[in-house]
């Protein structure tokens, strides 16, 4: 079992010797699906992410990554109100440390091709299970 320090900005893990920069392993959800949030959010924890919450309000989602800089916004394609790609594509413009991760119940070739050209760090299709999850934070590059 690995043990974590909090050394302020960072975190120091004894198991493997390594100081973790706390701001880059974050992560944030923009979603309604309550299920799927409560998911990611017990993977995250468990692969040592600072998660920063759940929202489903568009502006308040937005100015926490204005305020964190840096981290993993896995965003709800299907949240209503909310147009995913040109999303993405200012998000990655303002934040460039954010990295997006589109999830949806309804995968279509616009959301995808559309997805990875932009810059999108992974795709994850609702309803979400353990591993598809687990795979998609571990292809994570931060």
């Amino acid at each position: 079992m690995s043990e974590n320090v909090n050394m302020g900005i960072q975190e120091f893990d004894f198991a493997t010797g390594k100081v973790m920069s706390s701001n880059r392993r974050q992560a944030l959800v923009l979603s309604d699906c309550t299920s799927s949030c409560e998911l990611l959010e017990s993977r995250l924890r468990d692969r040592r992410y600072k998660f920063l919450g759940v929202s489903t309000d568009l502006r308040q989602a937005l100015e926490m990554v204005r305020k964190f800089k840096a981290g993993v916004l896995f965003l709800d394609a299907d949240l209503e109100g909310v147009d995913a790609l040109p999303l993405m594509e200012v998000l990655l413009k303002k934040a460039p440390d954010f990295k997006v991760v589109l999830m949806t119940q309804s995968p279509t070739k616009e959301l995808l091709n559309g997805g990875q050209a932009i810059g999108a760090a992974g795709f994850l299709v609702k309803p979400l299970s353990i591993e598809t999850v687990e795979k998609a934070v571990d292809r994570i590059k931060l």
